[in-house]
């Protein structure tokens, strides 16, 4: 379904609150858990790096108050 001009109307569903909260939900439901736990995991680090989060809870108390480990692309922590 589209108009004139090419638009369709799936390109709209996202112009009401209702419409957005579903296209959100249903970007939330298609995420892999790694690709949640990578937000979730993002989302500590920008915690902690604004200082909303001072206690990490990281289960090694080497680090419970240094910035997080970085991940290498082989997803082992250097």
């Amino acid at each position: 379904m589209s108009d004139a001009d090419g638009v369709s109307s799936a390109a709209w569903k996202t112009v009401t609150w209702d419409g957005n909260r579903d296209a959100l939900l249903d970007s939330t439901l298609a995420a892999t858990p790694a690709q949640r736990l990578a937000w979730l995991e993002d989302a500590i680090e920008i915690a902690y790096r604004a200082g909303a989060s001072s206690n990490r809870a990281a289960g090694d108390a080497g680090t419970q108050d240094g910035p997080p480990p970085e991940s290498s692309p082989d997803g082992t922590d250097t």
